[in-house]
């Protein structure tokens, strides 16, 4: 599964969980590297070109 399927999942998820909106985003991030088997404190994009 790559880390964007891995976001939507996570979407869902952290949606249900009716957390406040200013904690959403980081908890979305937070759920998805852990689905994707990535260290909470690593950057998923890290060695991504963006051209």
């Amino acid at each position: 599964m790559n880390f964007q399927t891995c976001l939507m999942h996570a979407i869902d998820t952290v949606l249900a969980s009716d957390l406040p909106d200013d904690n959403f985003a980081a908890a979305v991030n937070d759920q998805a590297k852990l689905m994707a088997g990535i260290a909470p404190e690593d950057d998923p994009t890290d060695g991504f070109d963006y051209h």
